[in-house]
């Protein structure tokens, strides 16, 4: 006959099997973070776009051809560990909760929305290209303060030609990754940044662009490289 602390022990690893098989379901089909489901093999998200089953290309429309693991947000709340893949043609993030599984889901393009994968926050923001033109898509947070710094890295889609020839061949559609910088001030819109020492200058105020100016080390850094803008703007925003 079974004890009393068998039967507890039973009643226990019930319930803790039954929380995760719901919050596994939940991280799935929950509204607040979820726009759509489908399968690796399916079309894309209805964006518009030429589903990429349809299109012979080189190159990749990921950012990351493999899946990564992440943490997925709705505000402060998290909906727990998944793996996630940025379609950057679609401006569109696939997440799994298992690497092995072929069905996936994709979330929803809102602010309050995020994931966080080792360390660094993917948000979908709205933002000014380098012409003033109004943009959205995933920006990555570099650095979150009273100056921020985002890195968005993105593809361009270069359609197929045909040969103009019998002698040569048809070019088919091609992906090129390319990586654009980002800044805000103290909440203001988020602009492209133009990596250059005298542009970077320019949009700050006198205060914080003497502080820069009179930095022994300011004059040996280099705008094209991540860690020396990651560098500068905590400079400015610890000083």
């Amino acid at each position: 006959m079974m004890n009393r602390f068998s039967l507890n022990l039973i009643v226990i690893l019930f319930a803790v099997s039954f929380k995760a098989i719901g919050q596994t379901t939940n991280i799935a089909n929950h509204s607040p973070i979820i726009y759509k489901q489908g399968s690796l093999t399916g079309p894309t998200s209805g964006s518009g776009l030429t589903p990429l089953s349809e299109l012979d290309y080189t190159g990749s429309p990921f950012i990351n051809d493999e899946y990564v693991a992440c943490e997925i947000f709705y505000g402060t709340k998290s909906f727990g560990k998944m793996f996630y893949k940025y379609n950057a043609y679609n401006e569109e993030i696939q997440i799994k909760n298992s690497v092995y599984k072929n069905e996936f889901s994709a979330l929803k393009r809102d602010k309050n929305v995020y994931i966080i994968s080792e360390g660094i926050p993917l948000k979908f923001q709205n933002f000014l290209n380098k012409n003033g033109k109004k943009m959205k898509g995933y920006l990555f947070s570099l650095v979150n303060e009273r100056y921020s710094l985002y890195k968005r890295k993105n593809v361009k889609y270069t359609e197929p030609s045909k040969a103009p020839s019998s002698f040569s061949k048809d070019i088919p559609a091609k992906f090129r990754k390319f990586v654009a910088y980002y800044f805000q001030k103290e909440n203001g819109e988020i602009i492209e940044l133009e990596t250059k020492r005298k542009k970077i200058l320019n949009w700050l105020p006198p205060k914080d662009k003497t502080l820069l100016e009179n930095w022994v080390d300011f004059k040996s850094k280099k705008f094209s490289k991540e860690e020396d803008l990651i560098e500068i703007f905590n400079y400015l925003n610890i000083n």
